[in-house]
This record gives C-alpha cells, sequence and structure tokens, in this order.
C-alpha cells in the first residue's frame, strides 16, 4: 500500500484531497452528506468528510460512484488541505478491520458503520485503507473534532482527461448500465415523484423550456434522470447523491408552475439508469402508455400520473430503465 507518513520530524504536514460538485466548494467540509445518507465509516447523523491521500485516488473513487460521463461533462472542484500534525491521523491497517469483507464494494453493514464512528469520535483524523484503490488511503474526519486543525490549500477545477469517458464507453455493451457502488461520503438514491401543472395543458415551447431549465441545473449538481408528461401531470425520476435529491424535492414543492408534488418512491440504488441523461424526455401518446404491460388498463381508462402508486410507478420506471421503452428517451 502507499506509504503514510507516521511521527515525522517537526513541522512535516500530511496533505489530503477530495472531489465535489462545484455547487459544494464552499462546504466542501461540512460533513452534510454522510450525514444525511451515511458512509462506508459513519451511520445516517453523523457528520463526516471523506478525503484521500492523493488526487487520483480521490478523482476514482468519485468516478466509481458517480461515473466516468459525470465528470466530463459537469463542473467539479479539487480541495487539497493540509493536516498539521500527521500525528493526530489514526491508522487503521487492513489487519486492523475486524471483517475483510468490510474492505471490498458493496454497501456498508451498521457494524461497519459503528466501528468508524468509534474510531472518529477518539481521534481527529482516521486513514483507512481505500476500498475502490488497495494501494491507497482515506483520510476521514469529523469536522467538530478536527476544527482548527487542518489549512486548506487549494481549490481547483477538476480538469478530466477525455480519454477516461472514452475508455469507459468503449468497454461498454450496447444499452449496459453501469456499475455504481455505494459512495464513500454519499448514498445514490433515486426518487419518483409526479405533480400537476398549474397552468393547464404544457405546449411544446413551454415544455423545451422546461428541460432546458432543468439539464442546465441537473448538470450543475450531478444529477440525471428522466421525465414523463401527460394528461397535465408529470412523472419524474431524479437519481444523484441524496442530499442533492432531497434539496432539488424541497424546491419543486414551492415551484409554482406544479402543484400536488407527491413523492412515490425515494430509495438508494446500486447505479444510475438514466446517467446518459441529466433530464431525458420521452414523448409518449395516451395509447402508446396504455401498451406498456401491468399498465394497460390504468392509462386506457385515462387516468393521469398522479394516480400512480408505489406498485405502478415502479412498473413504469421499469419499462423506461430497459427494453424498447428506453429507446423513446432523448
Amino acid at each position: 500500500m502507499t506509504p503514510l507518513p507516521g511521527p515525522l520530524a517537526p513541522g512535516a504536514s500530511l496533505v489530503a484531497w477530495r472531489l465535489d460538485a462545484e455547487v459544494f466548494r464552499p462546504t466542501w467540509d461540512s460533513g452534510v452528506g454522510a450525514e444525511r445518507g451515511g458512509g462506508r465509516w459513519n451511520p445516517k447523523g453523523l457528520k463526516v468528510v471523506y478525503c484521500s491521500v492523493d488526487p487520483s485516488t480521490t478523482i476514482l473513487e468519485s468516478a466509481v460512484h458517480r461515473g466516468f460521463d459525470v465528470l466530463d461533462a459537469q463542473p467539479f472542484v479539487l480541495t487539497c488541505m493540509r493536516i498539521h500534525d500527521p500525528v493526530s491521523v489514526k491508522i487503521v491497517l487492513p489487519t486492523d478491520v475486524p471483517n475483510p469483507a468490510w474492505l471490498h464494494g458493496g454497501i456498508p453493514s451498521a457494524g461497519q458503520q459503528s466501528w468508524g464512528a468509534h474510531l472518529l469520535e477518539s481521534h481527529a483524523f482516521v486513514a483507512f485503507p481505500s476500498v475502490v484503490s488497495k494501494l491507497s488511503w482515506n483520510v476521514v474526519f469529523r469536522p467538530d473534532r478536527a476544527a482548527g486543525k487542518y489549512t486548506v490549500l487549494d481549490q481547483e477545477r477538476l480538469v478530466l482527461d477525455t480519454r477516461l469517458k472514452m475508455v469507459v464507453v468503449a468497454n461498454e455493451r450496447p444499452n449496459a448500465r453501469r456499475k455504481v457502488t455505494f459512495g464513500e461520503s454519499m448514498e445514490l438514491v433515486h426518487c419518483v415523484y409526479c405533480s400537476a401543472s398549474t397552468n393547464g395543458e404544457f405546449n411544446s415551447a413551454g415544455l423545451t423550456t422546461l428541460l432546458a431549465e432543468c439539464r442546465e441545473k441537473n448538470s450543475k449538481v450531478g444529477l440525471t434522470g428522466m421525465l414523463l408528461y401527460h394528461n397535465d401531470t408529470f412523472f419524474q425520476v431524479l437519481e444523484g447523491d441524496r442530499p442533492v435529491v432531497e434539496a432539488l424535492l424541497e424546491k419543486l414543492v414551492k415551484d409554482k408552475r406544479h402543484e400536488r408534488v407527491t413523492k412515490i418512491i425515494l430509495e438508494a440504488i446500486e447505479e444510475r439508469a438514466f446517467a446518459r441523461w441529466t433530464m431525458g424526455y420521452s414523448k409518449i401518446s395516451k395509447e402508446e402508455l396504455a401498451d406498456i404491460p401491468d399498465l394497460n388498463d390504468f392509462f386506457a381508462q385515462g387516468r393521469s400520473y398522479m394516480e400512480l402508486g408505489e406498485g405502478r410507478a415502479k412498473t413504469l420506471l421499469n419499462a423506461f430503465k430497459e427494453g424498447a421503452w428506453r429507446l423513446s428517451v432523448s
């Protein structure tokens, strides 16, 4: 593994790196994302910041979580920080971890999160072996315990070599979905909600304007998803980090263009179904909706998205996640 500094000479320091969406530049060390969604080494409710000891690892871990296509097309910022006293860093060796499975990908157990939280309670900084890169380390800290013990050296926009995106695409099967594992500091979720237009039926120009606005805003915060419009009602899927999705949902409730915003599904996912689209849109008719298996009677009766329950919403979602209906998303 990459060597870590031990008790170094006086004045020595340790540098760590973190990657965030540009919108989180001012609050990169708040720990709110891990607090809301939980992380590999902390449960929900505990503010924790996840970094890496080198920029390559922090970029790679973000790519595992978000996908290189998101890092390529949306603005991100690299933050470099210096830990004043390396001696304050608790180093966790692979042999120190009670369950070796914790150092492999997958959703962390409550036991793993509790064990990590105990270490973070006792130490200002903890260096854990990286799960994504077996030759590197994560530096994790609680903002309250580490306050005043580190300094921001630099924040700069991420410049990603576009060949990385090309390599990922070249090795994917047509229409294959990219695997996204549990994030180191965020929880990937999707939210399915419905709402009704407050101004009656949207015309083509109105929908074009709405989609352009959604795509621009979503691209800045790493959101992807899909939108359907039928019978003056919207069916929308949002995918992204839990705090970002929840924050947008709060704004949508206050958006005067629609009313009766109804959250149907909000749950953790392992992969994005619509990673290619910051907001995909399918122009689908009532007759075509009625052709979707298991929804035939529902839409044939002229019912709207607002009347979908969780079961029918998942059926509709699955129809566009894969198969022929997915080809209609643009």
